[in-house]
């Protein structure tokens, strides 16, 4: 075996274990009809990210919903951050089953603090006259290579931005602009990009959504920071999400490739407003995505 092949046998190997460890946080233990815990991670501490506790949420909303109804819509408040290496609790509210839709809500807590409100819609299928918004025009994936080796071929991009695309994750990206996204100067509230699960997922439609709402959060809050010179990752702006929307419109395959339109029409008054457009390789446009967050300028510290 060459040592080509030995390193990308060893990137597979890695990318598995990656899924295998997103998958595992997304599967909860049930302590009983309503309540669900996640146990800390055995790991450096470090900031909850926000995705997972969508996702977890949402696991927690779907496991109390008869199956044959699927998530369509989630609303969600971050109320404080949550740590890594702490249990976190899911309580469900039932707050309704009509005929043809089923209403929750989800607190999810730590040590009984409240990290994250959420409610969630799930409806039966049911067929209706349909249109949505074109996808953008946009290369296939196959003709982009990965962010990570993009980024070691742009010239004049920030320092942290090759680590930032090399780092572990169980998703992999292929935007259509890295230069903007890795970069340092100003430019228009655009990120669009190509992503999909880094190995296969396995599972139904009801954890495939749950798959997306945790990826629904992935970069849309640095989309806000971009016409300003700002990276989420170079350290000058302090971010944080205030709450997330998602609107789910069809099926979808977590691990094939699906395509990312974000756009921030909005800042100020130390807030940023993103929203995004998810299509998979077809063109079918298969979620909505908003988010609000904190956008505010460090302050050098007096010496």
């Amino acid at each position: 075996m060459t040592e080509a092949n030995v390193d990308h046998a060893g990137t597979r190997e890695r990318d598995r274990r990656l899924v295998a460890r997103m998958i595992g946080l997304l599967n909860l233990d049930r302590l009983d009809a309503d309540h669900f815990r996640v146990p800390g991670l055995q790991s450096e501490p470090r900031r909850t990210f926000g995705g997972h506790l969508v996702g977890q949420a949402l696991a927690a909303a779907t496991a109390t919903v008869d199956p044959v109804r699927q998530a369509h819509s989630l609303h969600a408040y971050f109320v404080r951050a949550g740590v890594t290496t702490s249990a976190t609790d899911f309580s469900v509210a039932r707050d309704a089953d009509g005929s043809n839709l089923s209403f929750r809500r989800v607190l999810v807590t730590q040590e009984g603090r409240v990290l994250l409100s959420l409610s969630a819609s799930f409806q039966e299928p049911c067929a209706g006259d349909a249109h949505q918004e074109p996808m953008p025009p946009a290369p296939p994936p196959e003709t982009l290579p990965d962010d990570h080796v993009q980024a070691s071929r742009i010239a004049g991009i920030s320092p942290e931005a090759p680590a930032l695309a090399g780092r572990a994750s169980p998703f992999q990206f292929r935007s259509l602009q890295p230069e903007v996204r890795l970069g340092s100067q100003p430019a228009p509230a655009l990120q669009q990009f190509w992503f999909r699960a880094a190995a296969p997922i396995e599972g139904d439609q009801a954890f495939q959504r749950i798959v997306l709402a945790y990826a629904s959060d992935m970069m849309l809050l640095g989309t806000g920071l971009i016409p300003h010179g700002l990276r989420w990752f170079d350290g000058q702006a302090r971010i944080s999400s205030i709450d997330h929307a998602l609107w789910i419109h069809g099926d979808v395959r977590m691990d094939d490739w699906l395509f990312y339109a974000q756009e921030s029409p909005w800042s100020g008054q130390g807030r940023n407003l993103n929203r995004g457009h998810i299509f998979d390789r077809s063109g079918r446009m298969v979620a909505t995505v908003t988010q609000e967050g904190i956008m505010r300028r460090r302050t050098p510290r007096a010496r």
